[in-house]
């Protein structure tokens, strides 16, 4: 899963959403991808919509109330874990990120975004930091460097460009993000 949204920070709101549901050997079983106008109170900082590049208008115009959206998620979640069981929010980054702004968004609106402990999630960031690890031949190293230190990359865009997934920068558009993640798997699972 994936979202694009207002701010970085936790006072914004979810803009665009994608989930998308495989298997385990990821063959894609069903979706959920939608836009959310923005709240009356709401102003995206210009750096989230220079990166999402979301046009603002188009979003007031086709996208979902934020409570609209939120119900819209919650049922498809519910369904998913009466479906399967129990399902595994998997994400780029998502513990630090967008698992915040999913259960922000739920609560917002009354709902309970824990679903009976039969919601757990993982964050392929620390899968690939692992991969690297175990790894540190085959593993496609960035190294990135600041005015400030040098370091090893592990964003997405990054792992994906090394991988030969990406010939140009990342969309930033949430359910080709997910889709991307999804390559990304399957490139350090072989």
């Amino acid at each position: 899963y994936d979202f694009e949204t207002s701010s970085r920070e936790l006072v914004g709101q979810i803009l665009s959403y994608s989930f998308i549901v495989t298997d385990k050997s990821l063959t894609q079983l069903e979706e959920l991808n939608g836009l959310i106008r923005l709240n009356r109170l709401q102003v995206p900082e210009k750096g989230a919509i220079l990166t999402n590049r979301i046009n603002i208008s188009m979003l007031q115009e086709k996208g979902d109330t934020e409570y609209e959206a939120a119900n819209k998620i919650h049922t498809f979640l519910s369904k998913c874990v009466q479906t399967y069981k129990k399902c595994t929010l998997v994400g780029f980054n998502s513990n630090q990120f967008d698992l915040s702004f999913l259960r922000n968004t739920l609560i917002r609106y009354g709902i309970n975004p824990y679903y009976g402990g039969k919601l757990q999630n993982l964050d392929i960031l620390h899968f690939a930091q692992h991969v690297a690890f175990q790894n540190t031949e085959k593993f496609p190293w960035i190294k990135t460097d600041s005015k400030k230190s040098s370091y090893y990359s592990f964003k997405l865009e990054d792992i994906a460009s090394e991988f030969g997934l990406l010939q140009e920068a990342q969309s930033h558009d949430a359910r080709e993000d997910v889709l991307l993640t999804i390559r990304v798997v399957q490139a350090m699972e072989h």
